[in-house]
């Protein structure tokens, strides 16, 4: 973190923090794989993929709004968008 993002995480809390937030996201990242390959599973994974992507984009949306215009984060922004709007296709598509 700190070469990346110019972040030290020094306190303890913090750590525990952060990787819980990691182990939610391997989680959910499980479950939308388990959603690709086992069809009962398809319209959940899809539908938290779509309010996960859509919720961390317009988090990020109204970060670039009030902060400004992160570059590093900018490509995961639009990759996030681009999920969002793939998984609203989808979820339309199929039902």
């Amino acid at each position: 973190m700190p070469m990346i993002l110019d972040f030290n995480v020094a306190s303890l809390e913090l750590k525990n923090m952060l990787r819980a937030v990691m182990g939610i996201y391997l989680g959910i990242g499980v479950f939308w794989l388990i959603g690709a390959y086992k069809s009962k599973f398809w319209y959940g994974a899809t539908l938290c993929n779509v309010l996960f992507m859509g919720g961390v984009s317009l988090g990020r949306i109204v970060s670039t709004v009030f902060d400004g215009v992160s570059v590093l984060l900018t490509p995961a922004l639009l990759l996030e968008l681009l999920f969002f709007g793939w998984g609203l296709y989808n979820l339309n598509k199929y039902e």
